[in-house]
């Protein structure tokens, strides 16, 4: 009996075997917590049900409201059938594998942003289905088999491949939204699916939402569902949309590049354009219709035609917008039904190159207008306006934009725009000479080389074709600144002006004080050779019409310091430096190379020093600048020369010698000062090269006197190597004379030479400075030095560094 009972043991330890593994595998293919180490299995789990679509949701516990739910962060989702329902708003950037229909319900107010890529398992063919209210973003390259199907809620994707590869598609239900994101390009057909989820009794319509940016549907819609284009973005329209139940637009813009089979209506605030074809279109009051596309981020516009293949529908309060190029060619609407105009017709400037008196048809329809007519036409052009006329056939609309009477000097705000304005504006307009046509020759017998032949044909030579050709470079740049907006207009008269040199005349002033600071600091340090070196940065802000412009200047000088009889001491110096200059947004550039040489003296007496110098500088003006404005293109060059010379004088009174005298210490190391400077700059006059804009400079010369008062300064202490001495000097400096900076010129291929005048930046009236510095010795006869040196000024301010080496002797 023992041997009969022990024979069963196998056969009754296999069956307990094969049920324990029966169950393990029936949990681990169903359960959500059950599967291979580090991978969540979405499965036919029985309390979830095994037909997810329109099941009960079940109890709260089985939606997920927070992504530790889902496993360990890098454990990949894997669908086999069931649902992820999401109760609350997270993200995860896990991988996603579908083995079946991947079901995800989102819960209304929540989201879900799927990061991670999804893609299909063992080629699985399996569906992405949405459902539940909220929104399900989709924001990696994905390559998933299946089909898409949104059948509740909200879609947000991104990128080109957001719902994944092959040729698969995306089925849409009415009152679900799809949302793309700036930059995205959708290849997927869009197929519209009537059926209505149960309970829902939404709108019936599909919804396109772009909520900003530029998006791009370049695959087909079919279906009988309307569609709805929402957000304040543009969503371009590259495939073709068979909605016969129709499109409507309710914000931001729709870019028609193919075809939409069935009526459109534009919203309020709404804009359609492009250069496709629609069925029977109604643009309501405050909406723009604008064939072609428009320009953005510096690209031009581009031409385009749309066309309405049954009757058009202008309301009042519709807008129209067109552009144009110089050949005539324009914006056209084409209907092969009726246009019932109404509302107003606009020329943009800004959005095409217009031309005087030339004629533009921008609606053409088949079926006539039957009596209706613009309300308006307008323009942003400031010194054209616009006339519409129409065919006698009813059938054309024509624009024609003519001269009006605001002189451009209306336009401008400050006194340069005008100066160039009324120099612009005043040129004559010089009709073409009607030429004659050439005579005709008789035909040449011809001859073997290398023999002439002679002939009976005479050639005319007596009357030569001349081709009159208008070169005035004022009639050049008024036409092309004659289709340009008021702000457009002033933005060319300002960098047509002569500015930019006035602005550099003014700096070339102000930087004068390097030198001269130079020659006064080594004067007072005692006999020696010496080196100093300075580097500054500099930037003036906009300011009266002037754009903000900054510099970087570095310099060096060489002298020699020393003590004569009486208590005199003298310093010869040369030197030279370099000041890069650059107009703000790149519009210009200068490089003004200079020669120092100069002389100083100081006289030191019983409480007072009294130094005096003079520096004569020659410089080398190489300037170039741009002029981008419409059509407005040159870019100008010119090289000037010129010289400066400089007087200046300091008295200081070092207070260390009343102190001694007074028995007060407190008061050595400073040394309170007065500082003047008279600077003569003078400019010989130059020309430009570059074209129709560029100018020739006349001869300037200008004076400034600067004042400075102050105090220095000095705590002497021991160094490691001798001694040491902190410096600082503290001042208030004011500038008379020729502060503004004023050039004069003239277009330079101009017959007429009419001089106008532009101001530039100009010397700061009053300014403060700040210096800080140490400076000790390395050896018994050399010294080094270093230190920060800052100007400072309403809109303006300078930073620089210099170093000095001093070698005694």
């Amino acid at each position: 009996m023992l041997t009969r009972c022990t024979s069963l043991f196998p056969l009754l330890f296999s069956l307990i075997a094969a049920l324990l593994l029966s169950v393990f595998c029936h949990r681990a293919l169903a359960g959500q917590h059950t599967g291979p180490p580090g991978v969540m299995v979405m499965g036919s789990d029985p309390v979830m049900g095994s037909d997810p679509i329109g099941s009960d949701p079940g109890p709260k516990e089985h939606w997920i409201t927070e992504e530790a739910q889902l496993g360990l962060p890098d454990a990949p989702l894997v669908f086999s059938g069931d649902a992820l329902r999401i109760g609350a708003s997270l993200s995860t950037s896990r991988r996603v594998s579908i083995d079946h229909d991947a079901h995800i319900e989102v819960a209304d107010g929540a989201r879900l942003e799927l990061a991670g890529a999804v893609s299909s398992l063992n080629g699985s063919e399996g569906r992405l289905v949405k459902t539940g209210a909220g929104t399900l973003a989709l924001a990696a390259d994905n390559d998933y088999l299946g089909h898409t199907r949104l059948m509740a809620g909200q879609l947000q994707i991104q990128g080109h491949s957001a719902l994944g590869g092959g040729f698969s598609s995306l089925w849409m239900h009415q009152n679900t939204t799809l949302s793309y994101a700036d930059g995205t390009v959708l290849s997927k057909s869009i197929q519209l699916d009537p059926a209505l989820p149960p309970g829902d009794p939404g709108p019936q319509a599909a919804l396109l939402h772009v909520p900003q940016g530029v998006a791009t549907q370049a695959g087909t819609i079919v279906g009988p569902l309307p569609l709805v284009k929402q957000g304040a973005g543009t969503l371009v329209l590259a495939g073709s949309a068979h909605a016969p139940a129709g499109m409507e637009i309710e914000a931001g813009a729709l870019r028609n590049l193919m075809m939409i089979n069935g009526p459109v209506a534009v919203r309020n605030g709404a804009r359609l354009e492009g250069s496709g074809s629609m069925g029977a279109t109604t643009v309501h009051g405050g909406a723009t219709l604008a064939p072609g596309v428009p320009a953005a981020s510096g690209r031009p516009g581009i031409i385009g035609t749309l066309a309405v293949t049954e009757d058009l529908h202008l309301h009042p309060g519709a807008q129209v917008s067109i552009k144009a190029l110089p050949d005539g060619r324009s914006d056209q609407i084409m209907v092969m039904g009726k246009a019932l105009l109404d509302g107003r017709l606009s020329a943009l400037a800004d959005e095409g190159d217009w031309q005087p008196s030339t004629h533009y048809t921008v609606v053409h329809a088949l079926g006539g207008f039957d009596g209706t007519r613009f309300g308006s036409a307008g323009s942003n052009l400031a010194f054209l306006d616009p006339s519409l006329s129409y065919s006698d056939d009813d059938t054309r609309a024509v624009l024609t934009l003519v001269r009006n009477d605001t002189r451009m000097d209306d336009v401008g705000d400050t006194e340069t725009e005008d100066e160039v304005a009324v120099v612009i504006d005043d040129a004559p307009v010089k009709p073409v000479k009607p030429v004659e046509p050439v005579k005709p020759v008789e035909p040449v017998t011809p001859v073997s080389p290398p023999e002439i032949a002679e002939t009976d044909v005479d050639i005319p030579v007596d009357d030569p074709v001349v081709i009159a050709v208008d070169t005035e470079p004022e009639t050049i740049l008024r036409e092309e600144v004659i289709v340009m907006t008021a702000p457009d207009a002033r933005e060319a008269f300002r960098q047509l002006s002569g500015s930019w040199h006035a602005s550099l005349r003014s700096g070339m002033l102000e930087d004068s004080r390097f030198i001269r600071e130079a020659a006064l600091r080594h004067l007072n340090q005692g006999d020696g050779h010496w080196v100093h070196g300075w580097h500054s940065n500099g930037w003036r802000g906009a300011a009266h019409g002037t754009p903000a412009d900054w510099r970087d200047i570095h310099g060096m000088a060489l002298g020699s310091t020393r003590t004569l009889p009486s208590n005199w001491r003298a310093t010869a110096f040369l030197g030279t430096q370099r000041a890069d200059w650059h107009r703000h947004h790149a519009m210009a550039h200068a490089r003004i190379d200079s020669v120092h040489a100069g002389i100083a003296l100081l006289k030191k007496m019983t409480v007072t020093d009294v130094a005096v110098g003079v520096v004569k500088t020659w410089n080398r003006v190489k300037a170039s600048r741009s002029v981008s404005v419409g059509g407005l293109q040159y870019a100008l060059a010119g090289v000037g020369q010129g010289h400066s010379l400089q007087l200046f004088a300091e008295l200081a009174a070092p207070l260390r010698r009343l102190a001694k005298l007074q028995r007060h210490s407190a008061l050595e190391g400073l040394t309170p000062f007065a500082r003047l400077a008279w600077v003569r700059d003078k400019l010989n006059g130059y020309d430009e090269r570059g074209g129709a804009a560029a100018l020739t400079m006349l001869r300037d010369e200008r004076s400034v006197l600067f004042s400075t008062v102050g105090v220095k300064a000095s705590y002497a202490l021991q160094g490691p190597e001798g001694a040491m001495r902190l410096q600082g000097e503290l001042a208030w400096r004011h500038a008379g004379g020729d502060t503004q900076a004023r050039s004069r010129q003239y277009f330079r291929d101009s017959t007429r030479q009419r001089v106008f005048a532009s101001e530039g930046h100009a010397v700061a009236r009053q300014a403060w400075s700040l210096k800080l510095g140490v400076e000790g010795d390395l050896k018994r006869d050399l010294r080094l030095g270093f230190g920060y040196a800052g100007q400072y000024a309403e809109r303006r301010q300078d930073h620089g560094v210099r170093v000095d080496v001093v070698w005694v002797f």
